[in-house]
């Protein structure tokens, strides 16, 4: 290592000391979740780590100039949520119903009642928000695992697994006039 790079690898380090504390607020202000926060603000130290950008950290424009990239970073978030959610939305009232009616385990032989059954489940998931309709939909629907999820998303693998264990909470206390009982 040269002492160009030793020098570089200083300034970064002396600005992520100084500014880290002000790009996680600043992002907090943006996204509105501290350890998504406190996630987007190693991104940007790490993006001017990795495209070797020269900082310094005694220049009063550095602080701005590093806020500036961690806001595009934000940015560039809240556009990808918003897609996903409207492709969310998109694929959800087109594909749930017809889904949920083959996952049944036992649907009742009469059809009336499994239209009232789906009615229930797409009711209790709409009154869901966002992102637990996007884990319902990736974990219970089509079936993909909360490592997958948590990869595709923004979410920890513990929120994903909390947000699963109500879903299926409140379906269940939906849906418990319908439950099978065994009669043994």
């Amino acid at each position: 290592m040269d002492d160009a790079q030793r020098e570089f690898y200083k300034k970064v380090a002396i600005c992520y000391k100084k500014y880290y504390g002000s790009v996680v607020q600043h992002m907090k202000n943006i996204v509105f979740d501290d350890e998504l926060s406190k996630e987007m603000a190693q991104e940007c130290f790490l993006r001017i780590f990795s495209r070797s950008i020269e900082v310094d950290p005694d220049d009063l424009s550095t602080k701005n100039y590093i806020i500036s990239i961690a806001r595009n970073i934000g940015i560039d978030y809240i556009r990808r949520r918003r897609m996903e959610t409207s492709l969310l939305k998109e694929k959800y009232y087109s594909e749930v119903p017809s889904v949920l009616n083959s996952k049944l385990s036992e649907p009742p032989e009469d059809a009336i009642f499994e239209d009232e059954i789906t009615g229930i489940i797409t009711s209790s998931v709409q009154k869901l928000n966002e992102t637990k309709q996007f884990v319902f939909k990736e974990i219970l629907v089509r079936g993909k695992g909360i490592a997958n999820v948590s990869n595709r998303s923004s979410l920890s693998r513990y929120k994903i697994k909390k947000y699963r264990k109500e879903i299926v909470d409140r379906l269940r206390e939906d849906l418990e006039e319908y439950r099978y009982k065994d009669k043994r």
